[in-house]
């Protein structure tokens, strides 16, 4: 008895509910530093929906336009989907649908259907060729969300990490009803400190300054401030009838809160909402955007906004703008099994997948090729990036620059898993503001990559390292990763305030708390070098091509306490689960080594033999016959062909006997 009660208040004391469960990382990581990424609390909750039925008849390329399909949308009931025939729609304004819930755009696959748009223009700002939203469809600087408006509340109660319940008081308006998402946010840290802080960059004023103009544009604005701290939460109890007016009201949440710094020292916290919409989704097509304009008319392949539980599958997304498939305040959405090739413009604004902001969302199993940043992560929690590749990410201004896979590039983004992974690096940024407490998972990340811009064999020579992680970002882990490239790196980390030559730093692992320069100089706006970036980072269990071994090092798995990250108590076991977020192998996975990396791992083609290919890598090369280099044109690409469950054709693609990521 007195053990159980021992075993109890020991819960209650570390954290509350959320971390009383045995998570996949316990032994490992500090509860301050984590969350629970179970496969449940990410992406469409319960799997992507297989069972809908067909809406219609199903629509055929020689006579679908854009009004055409839209008004088969419209018609559809719940759990519907439109049936897009074989051949080439040839479209030049978006496929839309606003307010909709519960129905799928399918095609007959991304080789038989195929979008082609020479114009799009629905959305504004976030306008796309395919473009769901809800009815209101608004952003966090609408009016109607700012304090005291239709679509906002006061947050006054429940703010510990892991905590379900929540007081809010006097809500808008429009009231909240369960089965609502809500916002919670926090207003930035006005302040440096030595912890962790959530601040957006002004120019001339970072960090944190508390005036200007908001450049973050993810989170709300008021009083000359950023609230970029969010969490998008799911009303679970509390209002099953309207709650509307002074309150207060007590609120039961799905989702337990993340962060352990919610109201600290008096921050300012609130609430908004937007009434979203939820389970819509994009099949089994191809949407080429090469001939839409290059303007902000046609900026994305898919924008998701407002939109919960909505996902993207077996798409081909082709040459695009700004991004490929854009999540816009969205949560437990999903992005799973496609193939994305090329932007307009190889430069600034070029992504991948861009978050702005989304919370609990899936990015798996997803191949990019000649992307400048496939993976933009512009705010968000809870987040799992996992079991991508990419290659080839072109920066046409930079030539000799290797832009970085993964890319941290605002305030709010916090508490992300980026799991299993073929990339060639990871970099956080303040460009937009802080970001923090990340986990990088059992990831091959070779430091190294090639871009179509760099003459002679392609190979970048600048900015080649697995990890940069500027000033300000800090509480990161790193475990069970393989880093870097035999041959090439030769230095284990270049950190602030130390200084080191520009090629010395292009060949380390790690660089770590600078300004936004080059070894030790701070960046022209003015930014300082930050040794708390170092300091508190964990690392356990990675295996790097500079020491030639797994480290194992109780003082680089032990940083002390700071602020709002708690002492990282030296982790119990070398034993790594396979995954932070799967309870076992996915069905997709088929016959390949799993987990494909990570110091466990033996006989892998990968440095030190502890890494294979994924099976997104594993699909690029040996079933599209893409190049290593990530050069040349558009690929051939169809989920069925690669993945066990993702047709009945398929058995999966076993791995090559032996390949080399990047050129020696």
């Amino acid at each position: 008895m007195s053990s159980r009660r021992s075993l109890f208040l020991s819960c209650v004391l570390i954290a509350l509910s959320v971390h009383c469960r045995a998570q996949a990382w316990s032994g490992i990581l500090d509860p301050s530093r984590a969350v629970n990424w179970k496969r449940a609390n990410v992406g469409v909750v319960g799997g992507i929906p297989t069972n809908y039925t067909q809406c219609g008849p199903t629509i055929a390329a020689y006579s679908g336009t854009a009004a055409k399909i839209n008004t088969a949308i419209a018609a559809c009931g719940a759990n519907q989907y439109v049936l897009l025939g074989a051949g080439t729609f040839n479209l030049s304004t978006s496929i839309t649908s606003s307010g909709q819930s519960s129905y799928v755009l399918r095609g007959a696959g991304p080789n038989a259907t195929k979008l082609v748009f020479t114009g799009a223009g629905v959305g504004g700002i976030y306008s796309a060729p395919i473009f769901i939203c809800s009815t209101n469809c608004w952003a966090a600087d609408n009016p109607n969300v700012q304090p005291g408006k239709s679509n906002a509340a006061n947050w006054t109660g429940g703010f510990a990490q892991g905590s379900t319940s929540i007081t809010l008081s006097n809500v808008g308006s429009a009231g909240i009803l369960n089965g609502d998402v809500v916002i919670l946010d926090q207003q930035n840290d006005t302040a440096p400190n030595n912890g962790y802080m959530q601040c957006d960059f002004i120019p001339g004023g970072f960090p944190c300054s508390a005036a200007g103009t908001n450049l973050n544009n993810t989170g709300r604005y008021i009083n000359n401030v950023s609230y970029a701290q969010m969490q998008y939460v799911k009303v679970v109890s509390g209002c099953s009838s309207a709650c509307v007016g002074t309150g207060p009201f007590s609120i039961t949440i799905a989702q337990p809160l993340y962060a352990n710094n919610w109201h600290a020292a008096g921050q300012p916290t609130g609430a908004y909402f937007i009434k979203g919409i939820n389970h819509v989704g994009i099949e089994n097509l191809t949407i080429d955007a090469t001939q839409c304009p290059n303007d902000a008319t046609c900026q994305s392949g898919v924008t998701f906004m407002n939109c919960e539980q909505c996902w993207a599958r077996n798409l081909s997304v082709i040459n695009t703008r700004r991004n490929h498939i854009w999540l816009v305040n969205g949560s437990r959405d999903e992005v799973r099994d496609s193939y994305f090739y090329g932007v307009k413009n190889s430069a600034s604004q070029s992504y991948g997948i861009e978050l702005f902001p989304a919370d609990d969302s899936l990015i798996e199993n997803n191949i990019f090729q000649q992307i400048s940043s496939p993976f933009m992560s512009g705010g968000g929690a809870g987040n799992v990036w996992a079991y991508n590749f990419s290659r080839n990410n072109p920066v046409a201004q930079g030539y000799t620059y290797m832009q970085a896979s993964y890319l941290s590039h605002s305030d709010g983004d916090y508490m992300n898993l980026f799991e299993g992974n073929d990339v060639n690096g990871l970099f956080s940024d303040q460009l937009h503001g802080t970001s923090g407490l990340i986990t990088v998972f059992r990831n091959w990340i070779t430091g190294r990559d090639y871009n179509v811009f760099v003459s002679g064999d392609g190979l970048t020579t600048n900015q080649t390292f697995p990890f940069d992680l500027d000033s300000y970002n800090r509480g990161y882990n790193i475990v069970g990763n393989v880093l870097g490239t035999p041959g090439y790196h030769n230095l284990y980390e270049a950190y602030a305030p130390n200084s080191y030559t520009r090629d010395q730093c292009n060949h380390s692992i790690y660089e770590l708390g600078f300004g936004g320069g080059v070894c030790g100089a701070d960046s022209a706006a003015g930014v300082a070098n930050d040794p708390v970036v170092r300091s508190t980072l964990m690392r356990w269990g990675n295996y790097d091509v500079v020491s030639g071994t797994v480290r194992w090092d109780t003082a680089e798995s032990s940083p002390g306490a700071v602020a709002y990250i708690s002492a990282q108590v030296s982790p119990l076991s070398r034993a790594l689960p396979a995954s932070f977020y799967l309870s076992s192998k996915p069905s997709w996975w088929g016959s390949m080594p799993y987990p494909a990396a990570g110091p466990d791992v033996t006989g892998g083609t990968g440095p030190g033999g502890f890494a294979y290919i994924n099976p997104a890598q594993a699909c690029y090369l040996n079933v599209l016959g893409g190049p290593v280099s990530g050069a040349g044109g558009v690929l051939s690409f169809d989920a069925d062909r690669c993945y066990p469950s993702a047709g009945a054709s398929s058995n999966g693609v076993a791995p090559p006997i032996s390949v080399k990521a990047i050129a020696q």
